[in-house]
């Protein structure tokens, strides 16, 4: 859950109410200053009294605009602060979260959610919360300064303070409901936008562009309806908030004026009742947008927490050897497709394994299984250690290194992706690269290592590309080595030099590869033949 420093938010509460305390005064200050105006001719003192009252009332705006200054300066300190310490905050927790529990989250819609929900909550409490404040003791106030100047103001203050708190209840349910449903409509538009961009080639390919547009406008249309149905709650609070407002105006001015003819007000109290009925009538003209802003905080922090309340990958424990990894009845099946059916194997430490079979018989699957990203359907995979099972997940995803198919580099330099996959020093990460067989080319680059990749790796060749990953595992240093078609981009004679550096490792080697014979004397495993197809 977001923990927001109360301390930021009292600290600007408070300068908001200051703000309010000496914004009050003014109309008392316009009170005796118009009544002092209209008795000047009574002598000196009068006049003295006139000028100590504008110097006064000068005084007191010169403190708001101060007070105002700070308060407006420590928000934007506070808020730039509290985002960084936030998004620093969840992404560290984003990463410890359970695969499983990730994948029901969009690229587009964790983008949202570090952007959009950050910056919702953080101007909720250091925005919305104490310009509620201020507007509450500027409406208090105000409402006590009436009362005492006109006692029969108060039951048409109660009346309205009864419907108003109907009416906010009415709408804050409401109205948080209509804003979840367009920030969950939004979400899906700006996924379909990510998809689009990563498919932008096969919309190209099969001249789809028709299709795709066609898609993305009905989806549209669905954010269009939701914010329809969001800003009609929001159009009939504010013009019902306003029609209120406008009335309660009218009556205090025909009240003012029927109090002029018949002598029982002052005009000095007559201005005075005005301004501090615009104090009144601000503040509820402004809660209908403050419920508003904080409804959205408050939707947003649920989306967040909701991140923030999926189960942590559990990895206190890592472990760095195994003594066997037992397969028993392992089997497995995605929605309508069985992959796996009784499978049964042992691995032992430095043993070399060749995963054949067709595409789609379960040669990933089974590499995902060992890192504990998918679960068998039944059966049980052992991890055992000094007389300890463990099974598949946080604990024992230390003990391999994963080369997958996907070109999965970040955007950065090759050395920074290097050094965040693994933070090896220069020496270490040259000589896995010289290990992979592709730090020459590198070099001959332009800027070496400090060459600029795009999104996946754009920038390099795919066999670079896969041998940058080679050169991840190895430099990881773990017991397992997971080759997912680590060498389909290579040729013949990279490819051999690679797996004569790799079998000096003396690791366990597991690779999936189309090529036979690739590392002599391997066990291998032929699915299709264990699951009798």
């Amino acid at each position: 859950m977001i923990n927001i420093k109360k301390r930021y938010c009292a600290i600007l509460s408070i300068l908001s109410l200051l703000y309010s305390l000496f914004l009050l005064v003014t109309p008392i200050l316009m009170k005796n200053l118009v009544d002092v105006a209209l008795s000047v001719s009574d002598g000196v003192k009068a006049i003295k009294d006139l000028y100590y009252i504008i110097i006064t009332l000068g005084a007191i705006i010169l403190v708001d605009i101060v007070i105002f200054f700070i308060q407006r300066a420590l928000y934007f300190h506070f808020s730039v602060k509290l985002e960084n310490e936030f998004k620093n905050d969840i992404f560290s927790k984003f990463l410890h979260k359970d695969y499983n529990g990730m994948l029901n989250y969009h690229t587009a819609e964790l983008e949202q959610l570090f952007n959009t929900d950050i910056v919702n909550i953080i101007n909720t409490n250091l925005d919305t919360i104490p310009n509620f404040i201020k507007q509450l003791t500027r409406l208090i106030l105000a409402i006590i300064i009436v009362i005492i100047m006109d006692y029969r103001f108060l039951i048409f203050i109660l009346v309205c303070a009864i419907v108003g708190f109907i009416f906010s209840k009415l709408y804050s349910s409401l109205l948080q409901k209509r804003h979840k449903e367009v920030l969950e409509v939004k979400g899906v538009v700006n996924s379909y936008i990510v998809e689009a961009k990563d498919a932008f080639k096969l919309l190209k390919t099969y001249k789809s562009e028709d299709g795709a547009e066609r898609h993305f406008t009905n989806l549209c249309n669905c954010e269009v309806e939701s914010k329809r149905k969001r800003n009609k709650v929001l159009l009939i609070a504010s013009t019902g908030l306003f029609c209120f407002s406008n009335l309660a105006y009218l009556f205090v001015l025909g009240y003012g004026a029927v109090q002029i003819a018949f002598q029982a007000l002052s005009y000095g109290s007559i201005l005075a009742l005005v301004q501090l009925f615009n104090h009144i009538q601000a503040p509820i003209l402004t809660f209908s947008q403050l419920l508003n802003q904080y409804n959205l905080g408050k939707t947003s922090n649920l989306r967040i927490n909701k991140l923030l309340n999926l189960e942590d990958d559990n990895c206190d424990i890592k472990l760095t050897s195994f003594d066997e990894i037992i397969f028993k009845d392992v089997c497995f099946s995605y929605p309508n497709h069985e992959i796996l059916k009784d499978f049964n194997y042992k691995i032992y430490p430095n043993q070399i394994i060749h995963l054949q079979g067709p595409s789609g018989i379960g040669k990933t699957t089974l590499f995902m299984l060992l890192l504990g990203f998918l679960k068998p359907t039944s059966g049980e995979i052992i991890i055992k250690k000094d007389g300890n099972n463990y099974t598949p997940g946080g604990i024992t995803r230390s003990l391999f290194a994963y080369v997958a198919q996907e070109n999965i580099l970040f955007s950065g330099t090759i050395l920074d992706n290097i050094k965040i996959l693994t933070g090896s020093t220069d020496d270490e990460i040259i000589a896995a690269l010289k290990t992979s067989n592709v730090y020459d080319e590198l070099m001959n680059l332009p800027l070496g290592l400090n060459t600029i990749l795009k999104k996946n790796g754009v920038g390099l060749s795919l066999g670079q590309i896969q041998r940058i990953l080679i050169a991840v595992a190895i430099l990881s240093n773990r017991p397992i080595l997971l080759l997912d078609e680590f060498s389909s981009a290579l040729d013949i004679e990279n490819e051999m030099k690679i797996v004569e550096n790799l079998i000096r490792l003396n690791k366990t080697i597991i690779y999936i590869t189309h090529r036979k014979n690739l590392i002599k004397n391997d066990d291998t495993i032929i699915l299709k033949e264990l699951n009798n197809e």
